[in-house]
């Protein structure tokens, strides 16, 4: 999609490796809000293990939404500040110019789908010189309607314009979102999230039982989780149809729903009293102990309508848990580097579903480890993943791909 490259020479500094030891290289990422989200999570893992590495990296960010998440606390608590920012407010350009002057940041990345094209173009204005869009869906959530066509196309104009790289978090994604072309820019780069599998292979199993008691599920029962918040793509309600096909199967099985579900819990509670399964189904919640949770269930039904690459299995088979999931080019793609990850096509019926479900045994612990050892090892390991930003940033990977 490169037509020319005006926007590859920039008119910023940057930052080659030598440079990086006499001063931190600070990065501004951009979100819409600090919240429980996978993209959210995956960059402060990043930034978590680049401090820990004692990187010259400084990392901030901005919320466009112009309100307070979460997840600040986690952000101030590795160093960085979160600066509030709405979008739309009058006079945003002019803020945000004047946030990038102040702050000499060396890289702009944005993680705000098309919208990436409003923030790299200010940014590009301002002499920054990386700007990175970073693709994380397949899909923007928004309608096909002709004004939401015109928009698409120009906010790709603006980033194809602007941005000096173009990431995604697979090859679908960027198939998708960007181009079916995008091997012949040296700009666009597939980088997997990567995970700190160390928090996964580290869980006290003691802790992971007490929790199952706390939830009220019996020692013999199986015990199937969802990570997600309550956002379309998750497919809470096709979640619940299908867990009253396993119950009924399986009369000692229970189903937790862990993540921030805001306005549509309610509905969810009302689903499954409808369903019969309400005895059956914990609401957990927004939780920080995401591992042991995984820790303390047999497997994980994942329904998504859409994903770009889920976190959420990611995490299941860092814990080394089995997955069924839906038959999505994302998690094909992670299906095609660890084991225990099934897809369904949604097409499929709740029975067979079901059916697929109930047939997984659960693992043993020697097993689990090794599934978490073997996912380790693999390409969505923190640190691969670390190291490649590190290259988007500094202007390296476009060096390597121009040699």
């Amino acid at each position: 999609m490169a037509r020319r490259h005006r926007r590859e020479q920039g008119v910023g500094r940057r930052r080659s490796p030598e440079s990086l030891r006499m001063e931190p290289l600070r990065v501004l990422h951009v979100f819409s809000r600090m919240q429980h989200g996978g993209a959210e999570l995956r960059t402060l893992d990043v930034m978590e293990y680049l401090a820990a590495q004692g990187a010259p990296v400084r990392m901030d960010f901005c919320a466009l939404s112009g309100e307070p998440g979460a997840l600040e606390d986690r952000v101030r608590e590795l160093g960085g500040r979160v600066f509030h920012l709405s979008i739309r407010r009058r006079g945003f350009a002019g803020r945000f110019r004047r946030l990038l002057g102040q702050e000499r940041f060396d890289v702009v990345h944005s993680h705000i789908h098309y919208a990436s094209g409003v923030i790299l173009r200010i940014a590009e204005s301002c002499a920054i010189a990386e700007r990175v869009a970073h693709f994380r869906s397949s899909k923007d959530g928004a309608g096909n309607t002709l004004w939401r066509r015109g928009y698409r196309a120009l906010m790709r104009w603006l980033i194809d314009r602007n941005a000096t790289s173009i990431v995604a978090v697979s090859r679908y994604v960027m198939e998708t979102s960007w181009s079916r072309k995008w091997r012949r820019d040296p700009r666009c780069r597939v980088i997997y999230n990567g995970l700190n599998t160390e928090r996964f292979m580290r869980v006290d199993r003691r802790e992971a039982e007490t929790l199952r008691r706390d939830w009220g599920i019996p020692t013999e029962a199986k015990l199937w989780i969802h990570v997600g918040a309550g956002r379309p793509p998750k497919n809470h309600g096709r979640l619940l149809q299908i867990f009253r096909e396993v119950a009924e199967r399986d009369g000692a099985a229970h189903l937790v729903l862990v993540g921030d579900l805001g306005p549509i819990e309610r509905e969810l509670h009302s689903q499954a009293a409808s369903l019969g399964i309400d005895d059956r189904v914990v609401f957990a919640g927004c939780r920080d102990d995401v591992p042991t949770c995984l820790a303390a269930a047999d497997g994980m039904i994942f329904p998504s309508l859409w994903e770009g690459m889920p976190g959420a299995v990611l995490e299941a088979a860092a814990a080394g848990i089995p997955v069924v999931a839906s038959d999505l080019p994302g998690i094909r793609e992670i299906a095609e580097h660890v084991s225990g990850v099934r897809c369904l096509s949604l097409d499929e019926s709740d029975a067979v579903w079901a059916e697929t479900i109930v047939s997984i045994q659960p693992s043993g612990e020697s097993a689990r480890r090794r599934a978490s050892a073997s996912f380790a090892a693999g390409p969505f390991c923190i640190a691969r993943c670390a190291e490649e930003m590190l290259a988007v940033w500094t202007g390296v990977c476009k060096q390597r791909k121009a040699a």
